[in-house]
């Protein structure tokens, strides 16, 4: 079965299933509606277009549908798009059409939580335990959703997958660290940062058949919205919580980029670069999988740039035989 991830440029594809998981109309310059789809399966996502009978299609395709469709595969601005030619729904669940962390979310979160166990400052220790025991609905949203709308961890479970791998990644970097420069940054202080960065994509986030701003997220952003929610410990630890809300308003790293203020700490300063550091080759793992026979991916445009892949050794020794 053709899926979104194996599409190519200037290719057709007839009867790709996929999970539509928004239907926007538009007027064109001319005057005449037609309609923007947001379209994925497990491999990826895409946006289609319909010139064609638009009426009709409103009318017989919403969100939440499965659908199967013919279309021609264009690229517009370093993305693939689809030119739909024709479109039906389908007999199909669309929970098997929405991109899931491979990792097992209950495993994940048990090891989130045992890091917390582990800090050596009991006061931190205590906080971050509170903050993770709390409001068990939150918590549960937080192993389900998406780190983000599309570029990296876009799918269910991603934001509990970079969380952890950020905090993997943090502890061995604070051991490095220290080691040359000791005391430079406090690893229970940093895992918090980790922990609670992009948390607010919680509510941010919509978490329906697809990956979309909720109202608050428009009005506030993620950043706002975790700082919010953590303010109801301030009574108890007046001197941490602002050093928490430091690293979550921080953690974007410039003004430019979303955050009010630029990291101020060691620990917002490494907090900043393990975020950088793990999106950035999230990215580069997901193009690796779109490479063509040459090597080359399309353009990327977060990174700016097309990946070069190069074959393995196996490979270079088969083409030589």
């Amino acid at each position: 079965m053709t899926t979104i991830a194996a599409l190519k440029a200037g290719e057709h594809c007839h009867d790709l299933t996929v999970l539509c998981t928004k239907v926007e109309c538009k007027s064109a310059k001319n005057g005449n509606p037609y309609l923007i789809l947001q379209l994925q399966d497990q491999s990826g996502q895409i946006e289609g277009r319909c010139w064609d009978y638009v009426e009709r299609i409103r009318q017989n395709i919403e969100a939440g549908m499965v659908v199967a469709l013919t279309a021609d595969i264009s690229e517009w601005n370093g993305a693939l798009q689809l030119n739909v030619k024709a479109i039906r729904g389908a007999d199909a669940n669309p929970a098997d059409y929405q991109k899931r962390t491979p990792h097992d979310t209950v495993l994940m979160l048990a090891e989130l939580k045992g890091m917390v166990d582990q800090f050596s400052d009991p006061d931190l220790r205590q906080l971050m335990q509170e903050v993770l025991g709390f409001a068990g609905g939150e918590w549960l949203a937080f192993t389900h959703a998406p780190a983000a709308m599309r570029n990296h961890h876009a799918y269910v479970g991603g934001l509990l997958e970079h969380t952890l791998f950020m905090a993997r990644m943090g502890a061995d970097i604070v051991g490095t660290l220290n080691a040359e420069y000791p005391d430079l940054v406090d690893h229970d202080r940093l895992i918090s940062g980790v922990i609670l960065h992009d948390l607010g994509k919680v509510w941010e986030l919509s978490q329906g058949p697809g990956i979309d701003y909720t109202t608050e997220g428009r009005l506030q952003g993620h950043i706002a919205l975790a700082c919010g929610w953590l303010d109801q410990w301030t009574d108890g630890y007046p001197l941490l919580v602002p050093k928490l809300q430091h690293l979550i308003l921080s953690h974007h790293g410039e003004l430019e980029f979303g955050s009010p203020v630029k990291p101020q700490t060691p620990e917002a300063v490494l907090l900043h670069q393990l975020d950088m550091l793990h999106t950035r080759m999230a990215m580069v793992a997901e193009a690796k999988e779109t490479a063509g026979e040459d090597g080359w991916t399309d353009w990327i445009k977060p990174l700016q740039s097309r990946l070069y892949f190069e074959k393995s050794k196996e490979g270079d020794r088969e083409a030589e035989e």
